[in-house]
Protein backbone atom coordinates (compact mmCIF):
# COMPACT_ATOMS: atom_id res chain seq x y z
CA UNK A 1 0.00 0.00 0.00
CA UNK A 2 1.33 3.54 -0.51
CA UNK A 3 -0.48 4.98 2.67
CA UNK A 4 0.05 1.53 5.29
CA UNK A 5 -2.83 1.92 7.35
CA UNK A 6 -2.45 1.94 11.30
CA UNK A 7 -2.97 -1.84 11.73
CA UNK A 8 -0.29 -2.47 9.06
CA UNK A 9 2.04 -0.40 10.37
CA UNK A 10 1.91 -2.05 13.88
CA UNK A 11 1.80 -5.17 13.07
CA UNK A 12 4.90 -4.62 11.26
CA UNK A 13 6.38 -3.31 14.47
CA UNK A 14 5.13 -6.08 16.73
CA UNK A 15 6.59 -8.80 14.51
CA UNK A 16 9.91 -6.97 14.13
CA UNK A 17 10.56 -7.17 18.25
CA UNK A 18 10.80 -11.08 17.78
CA UNK A 19 13.93 -10.67 15.04
CA UNK A 20 17.21 -9.71 15.28
CA UNK A 21 17.37 -8.42 11.86
CA UNK A 22 15.05 -6.56 9.37
CA UNK A 23 14.91 -6.52 5.66
CA UNK A 24 12.73 -3.93 4.11
CA UNK A 25 11.94 -4.07 0.57
CA UNK A 26 10.34 -0.12 -1.00
CA UNK A 27 10.27 0.38 -4.53
CA UNK A 28 8.97 3.84 -6.28
CA UNK A 29 8.03 4.11 -10.00
CA UNK A 30 8.67 6.96 -12.03
CA UNK A 31 6.29 8.98 -13.88
CA UNK A 32 6.01 11.38 -16.73
CA UNK A 33 4.53 15.32 -14.81
CA UNK A 34 3.42 13.90 -11.32
CA UNK A 35 6.29 16.02 -9.65
CA UNK A 36 8.83 15.09 -7.28
CA UNK A 37 9.37 11.42 -6.47
CA UNK A 38 9.77 10.53 -2.60
CA UNK A 39 8.69 7.84 -0.39
CA UNK A 40 5.35 8.70 1.80
CA UNK A 41 5.64 10.18 5.24
CA UNK A 42 4.18 6.91 6.55
CA UNK A 43 6.51 4.99 4.99
CA UNK A 44 9.94 6.87 6.18
CA UNK A 45 7.85 6.75 9.97
CA UNK A 46 7.57 3.38 9.94
CA UNK A 47 11.40 2.81 8.44
CA UNK A 48 12.20 5.16 11.31
CA UNK A 49 10.75 3.31 13.67
CA UNK A 50 12.22 -0.36 13.21
CA UNK A 51 15.56 1.72 12.95
CA UNK A 52 15.11 3.20 15.99
CA UNK A 53 16.66 -0.30 17.89
CA UNK A 54 18.99 -0.92 15.19
CA UNK A 55 17.07 -3.94 14.06
CA UNK A 56 16.80 -2.52 9.99
CA UNK A 57 19.75 -3.94 8.60
CA UNK A 58 18.78 -3.61 5.30
CA UNK A 59 16.97 -1.89 2.69
CA UNK A 60 16.12 -3.45 -0.81
CA UNK A 61 14.96 -0.36 -2.78
CA UNK A 62 13.82 -0.52 -6.66
CA UNK A 63 13.58 2.54 -8.40
CA UNK A 64 15.19 6.01 -7.98
CA UNK A 65 17.65 5.95 -5.16
CA UNK A 66 17.08 9.50 -4.33
CA UNK A 67 14.34 8.95 -2.92
CA UNK A 68 16.35 7.06 0.00
CA UNK A 69 18.22 10.26 0.89
CA UNK A 70 15.57 10.98 3.97
CA UNK A 71 16.14 7.62 5.62
CA UNK A 72 18.21 7.78 8.72
CA UNK A 73 21.64 5.77 8.30
CA UNK A 74 20.57 1.93 6.98
CA UNK A 75 23.81 -0.31 7.25
CA UNK A 76 23.04 -1.56 4.02
CA UNK A 77 21.67 -0.45 0.74
CA UNK A 78 20.70 -2.98 -2.21
CA UNK A 79 19.39 -0.54 -5.31
CA UNK A 80 17.71 -1.88 -8.60
CA UNK A 81 15.57 -1.59 -11.22
CA UNK A 82 12.25 -2.79 -11.87
CA UNK A 83 12.72 -5.04 -14.53
CA UNK A 84 12.73 -9.33 -13.39
CA UNK A 85 16.23 -10.18 -14.57
CA UNK A 86 17.41 -7.20 -11.51
CA UNK A 87 15.02 -8.33 -8.66
CA UNK A 88 16.25 -11.68 -8.99
CA UNK A 89 19.36 -10.29 -9.06
CA UNK A 90 18.85 -8.03 -6.04
CA UNK A 91 17.34 -11.24 -4.12
CA UNK A 92 20.56 -12.85 -4.97
CA UNK A 93 22.62 -10.92 -3.41
CA UNK A 94 20.36 -10.78 -0.26
CA UNK A 95 20.54 -14.21 0.08
CA UNK A 96 24.57 -14.28 0.11
CA UNK A 97 24.55 -16.10 -3.46
CA UNK A 98 26.13 -13.16 -5.25
CA UNK A 99 28.76 -10.62 -4.16
CA UNK A 100 27.19 -6.89 -3.17
CA UNK A 101 29.42 -4.86 -5.15
CA UNK A 102 28.91 -1.49 -6.94
CA UNK A 103 28.16 2.04 -6.49
CA UNK A 104 25.38 4.20 -7.56
CA UNK A 105 26.16 6.72 -10.59
CA UNK A 106 24.62 9.60 -8.63
CA UNK A 107 25.72 11.15 -5.04
CA UNK A 108 22.89 11.14 -2.78
CA UNK A 109 23.50 12.64 0.96
CA UNK A 110 23.03 9.62 2.80
CA UNK A 111 22.60 10.56 6.59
Amino acid sequence: YEFPTQAQNTRILSRSLGCDEFVFLTFTEPLSFVGEEKLTHRLVTLINALQYKNRLSTVVHFGNPLVLEELPHIPRLIIGSLSTENVDSCLEVLAGNYPAKGVLNCSPEFK
